[in-house]
């Protein structure tokens, strides 16, 4: 696969200090990311522009055509990719397969039925008759996180540039290799030149980039933080913006569910990606009558696992993505025992070079808890336990966060009743990890952001919906 170096580039703002790569596994420094001055910005933004005003003109199904060259393109290339994910971000070789295999089904899904719900619709009202179009907005910033380097990304691009949009990704700067690689990726499948271009830009570049005036919206995948920030900025700008903002899902264990399989469940969702994940069972609100066998299990499945070179596939948990990230969760699982949460297993870094943390199980108070207010991300869970249906609903929806849930329960209509009537979320699930899916829309609320991605109306949310009254 080649290198299109020129289209993935960094810029720190003023006052911003270098940015460092250091190597996940071994903590070996991989040196600095390129930069890119002010003027290039400028020109790569500019061809993104002239290639939205060849694209919109092509129709829908001409547009799926590409994306399923694209889609026929990873065969050749899936390993190279997946190797590039666990080189930068430290992610699990067969992990980083799986974000591949994630964006070829986006791509069936996407030449299947995206022309269909890109069409236009005619509606008729006595004698009166209009047609309403989904049509393109222009250039769009996504700004991207380092967890799924692939897939996030991917999932956001292809559906705009569907839409007839184009798109400048300013990909997390911990990857730069995977930005390079997915800009090559697309424009080797014949796509226009610069309908994909990398802008790698620090904060307070970013925040111009935003205003720019042929930049027409933002979708934004990170912390609450910088997430407020993006919003802001889109906001003033009187741009649409996207926000998927991370989550502190809670997964309730009613009295009869099967144990044994809802604790696999948890330990594979929640020790996936290391627990980098806006997705997974960071709350596990447990039946009293379950709690101790439910906790003991988990204490002896997250005890069990092997962390090693990510390459390797005997290896079972891998790095974090960042020394600074593990030191920082630390810091958060402190705060909880503070709090008065007991930590039943794990609550300390590995040792060695690597940015390992041990899978840790918190037994918490619940309400109040960092681990109810903040998002743990790594491999952390709590557990509390709960006596009757409305206590499991209030704990669950007692975080700031609204992105996803999961019920295990024998009774599978009290569960829907529960996910639907009750809990303030995004995405749920029963008696199976939630997850996305091409063909349904994903987000959340709350301070998980707003806005969605995938599905008829993600593929919808970056189009002008143009009413035009017809004779």
């Amino acid at each position: 696969m080649k290198r299109a170096t020129q289209e993935c580039v960094v810029f720190n703002g003023p006052g911003e200090a270098p940015l460092r790569l250091v190597d996940p596994y071994s903590g070996e420094d991989r040196g600095s990311p390129p930069i890119m001055a002010p003027a290039e910005i400028e020109q790569a933004i500019q061809r993104a522009h002239a290639a939205f005003r060849m694209w919109r003109t092509i129709p829908a199904g001409e547009r799926a055509h590409l994306i399923n060259v694209l889609r026929g393109r990873l065969d050749g290339v899936e390993r190279e990719l997946a190797s590039l994910v666990t080189a930068e971000m430290g992610k699990l070789y067969h992990e980083a397969l799986g974000e591949v295999e994630s964006v070829r089904r986006l791509c069936s899904w996407l030449c299947r039925e995206g022309p269909r719900a890109l069409a236009s619709e005619r509606v008729t009202d006595g004698e009166r008759r209009f047609e309403v179009s989904p049509c393109p907005l222009g250039v769009v910033l996504i700004i991207m996180p380092w967890n799924f380097p692939l897939w996030q990304v991917l999932r956001t691009a292809l559906p705009l540039m569907l839409a007839g949009n184009a798109v400048v990704l300013k990909h997390a700067p911990n990857v730069p290799e995977c930005a390079r690689s997915l800009v090559s990726l697309v424009t080797e499948a014949a796509f226009p030149p610069g309908l994909l271009t990398n802008v790698f830009a620090g904060n307070e570049s970013t925040t111009r980039l935003i205003g720019h005036p042929l930049i027409a919206g933002v979708s934004f995948t990170g912390g609450r933080a910088a997430g407020s920030r993006v919003g802001a900025a889109a906001g003033a700008a009187l741009k649409k913006s996207v926000l998927e903002l991370g989550g502190n899902d809670a997964w309730i264990l009613m009295d009869g569910c099967l144990v044994e399989e809802a604790v696999r469940e948890i330990t594979d969702a929640r020790l996936r990606n290391c627990g980098q994940s806006c997705l997974g069972p960071k709350r596990i609100i447990a039946h009293r009558t379950i709690y101790a066998e439910v906790r003991d299990r988990l204490v002896e499945a997250f005890a069990t696992r092997k962390a090693g070179p990510p390459m390797d596939p005997s290896t079972r948990l891998a790095p974090m993505a960042k020394h600074a990230l593990r030191d920082g969760l630390h810091t958060k699982v402190q705060a909880c025992r503070h709090f008065g949460d007991r930590v039943a297993t794990g609550g300390e870094a590995l040792p060695g070079p690597g940015a390992f943390y041990a899978p840790t199980l918190l037994e918490s108070k619940g309400f109040g808890s960092p681990a109810w207010t903040e998002e743990l991300f790594g491999p952390v869970t709590a557990i509390v336990p709960f006596d009757s249906v409305a206590e499991a609903a209030d704990l669950a929806n007692a975080t700031p966060f609204g992105l996803g849930g999961v019920i295990f329960d024998a009774d599978h209509e009290r569960a829907e009743r529960l996910l639907r009537d009750q809990l303030n979320i995004g995405v749920g699930a029963i008696n199976h990890r939630a997850g996305s899916h091409p063909a349904v829309p994903f987000g959340g609320t709350g301070e998980s952001g707003y806005g969605r991605e995938m599905g008829v109306i993600g593929l919808r949310e970056f189009t002008l919906i143009k009413t035009i009254r017809l004779r």
